[in-house]
């Protein structure tokens, strides 16, 4: 310690060494202009010589010309004589003053010498100085190394002293331990004297009584000093038990004051929503008949306990209907599970949450053939042109289809492809084990072509057809079929789609943003859905192998639709959405974000809040599961605006 405080401190080396740098930059800075001063000065010299060496010459010359002109003298030659002794005489001025100014010029070349040397004398000094620098950083180096050894065996004493004091809390245990057991000896050492006091006595004969009384006297002190132990135990405690009901005394009373805390609260919030509500008592809603229902297991928790009315029936509350269609394709070699129970939960909402009436909606799940409609294709189209017919001005409509979206060729050999919407009934027409059979068919094409030409006949949907499919096809929904029947209603008719299956962004809703009713396949790869059964997250597309015929019909009108359209799909175009379990039932991750978003809205918000909530659900849904890729596609028509409410 007494080297280092003899020597300078480092931040007192920094300091000197940071000024030294600063001088050395200014001397730097001087040198430069003085050299700058003098290069111009030399250029300047440089040129007033040569001027001197022409005027010298043309003297010269003029003298020739004067002995010339005085051999042969006129008058011309006189005036020519008299002019060239003016410009002699003026030239010799000049010469005189170029003369002065080379010896002015010489004085400063000297001062340039001079200032050379200079320059030379700075550039030493500048080196010893950087010299200096140089030892004085290797000093800082030195003492930066024994200030760390310094602190590195501070840290160590420090360590040292921790254990110390630990060693030292842990003697002063064990000494505590041992005082006790010092008192505790004592005390039986004691008691023992007064055992061997009386059995002296005893052996001495000076004990009055019997060998029988002297062991009850022996046992009666015993169970005195035993009693003597125990008291002091249970006084000990006692004490215990009195800090311990003190405390819970305490705790209890801090409940107490939290629990009426929130009882006051919530007194509150019922009277405020008792002034809300007007006091109207609403009756639960009715409760669907088993059979119906077997099938729902629970609903999105931003439903959960709602029986009252959320907010005020719209005006055109009476003009309003719903088409709910979920589909998850039991008993067939691709079934799904959650796509049923968005169907039921979105209808939870329109008719308990929005007071839609039944006859309002239509609700085609393919869980109870007996009791409910199927959602075959024919269904489907059904009640789509239900949902159209009669529709006026201000209407409202909704269609939500939940289950398998498709993309298949337009026709044999062709590289553009449509979408579709998967009814239940898709492959009614196929002969037995279709699916089974492709799949064996395709392998062996695969393993005949290899590499680059199999995944191109994938691609292009060149699939060998099965025995017994040749001429037969899919029954498919396009999308271009569900525009074309937009097409018959009214401008100031809402129409809100919600379809969450992949491959669903309908083609043609706005005539500037139009998404194309055709487009290159998207690469899916072959599909194993036996291998999908136990995954959590089951994605909602369909893979098809390619038959030779057109599934669109060529009477459809695919032009922009007059009416307002809001169509909110699960997923882009290339990506593919999912259901997974959620809440404690499978349901669609673009469902139930849908209704969330309406519940953190007040059951009223417009397109573009819709749209963003749901976004934001999805980005929460990918980090706690993996493979979750889906953003969801908002598009409205050319009559419609993103703050328009998404559903009435």
């Amino acid at each position: 310690m007494g080297e280092s405080a003899s020597n300078p401190t480092v931040l007192e080396l920094r300091e000197k060494l940071a000024r030294y740098e600063e001088m050395l930059e200014d001397k730097t800075r001087q040198l430069d202009r003085t050299v700058q001063g003098f290069q111009t000065d030399t250029k300047m010299i440089s040129e007033k010589n040569e001027l001197i060496e022409q005027y010298i010459a043309r003297v010269e010359r003029l003298e020739d010309d004067l002995r010339q002109a005085r051999s042969t003298p006129n008058n011309e030659t006189k005036e020519l004589l008299d002019k060239q002794r003016s410009e002699i005489t003026s030239l010799r001025q000049q010469i005189a003053s170029y003369a002065d100014m080379t010896q002015t010029a010489d004085s400063r070349r000297e001062a340039l010498l001079e200032a050379q040397a200079i320059i030379r004398s700075q550039k030493q000094t500048e080196e010893e100085m950087l010299q200096e620098v140089e030892r004085w950083k290797i000093k800082c180096a030195a003492f930066e190394q024994r200030l760390a050894a310094q602190v590195e065996h501070c840290e160590l004493q420090h360590d040292t002293i921790q254990t110390l004091e630990d060693a030292k809390s842990k003697l002063e245990t064990e000494v505590e331990l041992l005082v006790n057991g010092l008192h505790d000896a004592e005390m039986r050492s004691n008691h023992l004297q007064e055992q061997l006091s009386q059995m002296e006595s005893r052996l001495d004969a000076r004990f009055p009584g019997t060998t029988q009384q002297f062991n009850e006297t022996m046992v009666r002190l015993k169970v005195q000093q035993q009693l003597s132990n125990a008291g002091q135990q249970v006084t000990h405690l006692q004490g215990l038990v009195d800090q311990s009901d003190e405390k819970m005394q305490e705790r209890a009373r801090k409940l107490q004051e939290a629990h009426d805390q929130e009882v006051r609260v919530l007194q509150d919030q019922i009277e405020k929503l008792k002034l809300q509500t007007g006091q109207a008592v609403v009756p639960a809603p009715p409760q669907a008949p088993q059979e119906s229902m077997k099938d729902v297991q629970s609903m999105p928790a931003a439903l959960c306990g709602l029986v009252l009315p959320q907010r005020p029936l719209p005006p055109n509350h009476s003009r309003r209907k719903a088409v709910l269609v979920g589909i998850n394709y039991p008993d067939t070699h691709a079934p799904l599970k959650g796509a049923v129970n968005d169907a039921w939960n979105l209808r939870s909402l329109l008719h308990y949450t929005l007071q839609y009436q039944e006859d309002q909606m239509r609700v085609l799940v393919d869980q109870d053939a007996k009791s409910r409609e199927m959602p075959t294709r024919n269904s489907i189209l059904d009640a789509l042109d239900w949902l159209v017919s009669g529709a006026q001005a201000g209407d409202s409509l909704l269609f939500a289809f939940a289950g398998y979206g498709a993309q298949h060729a337009r026709s044999k050999h062709t590289d553009q492809c449509e979408s579709y919407l998967v009814p239940c009934d898709y492959g009614d027409d196929l002969p037995p084990g279709f699916f089974n059979d492709h799949l064996v068919m395709d392998s062996d094409r695969d393993a005949a072509l290899g590499g680059e030409a199999a995944q191109k006949a994938r691609l292009y949907g060149e699939t060998m057809c099965p025995p017994g499919a040749e001429g037969r096809q899919y029954r498919l929904i396009s999308l271009l079929e569900i525009l074309d029947r937009l097409q018959r209603l009214p401008p100031t008719v809402k129409v809100t789609l919600l379809l969450d299956a992949c491959h669903s962004v309908v083609p043609n809703v706005h005539p500037q943003h139009v998404a194309p009713p055709m487009y290159s396949p998207i690469k899916r790869g072959r599909v194993d859905y036996s291998k999908l059964r136990n995954y959590i997250a089951r994605p909602r597309f369909l893979y098809l192998p390619t038959l030779p015929v057109r599934h669109t019909p060529k009477t459809l009108v695919t032009d922009p639709p007059r009416c307002r359209v809001y169509a909110l799909s699960a997923c882009q175009l290339f990506e593919y959405c999912s259901e997974m379990p959620i809440e404690g039932t499978v349901q669609g991750a673009f469902t139930w974000g849908f209704i969330k978003a309406l519940a953190a809205n007040q059951f009223r918000c417009n397109v573009t809040t819709t749209h963003r909530v749901i976004v934001n659900i999805m980005k929460d849904l990918k980090q706690h599961f993996k493979g979750i890729d889906q953003t969801p596609v908002a598009q409205i028509s050319q009559t419609a605006t993103m703050t328009d409410v998404v559903i009435e």
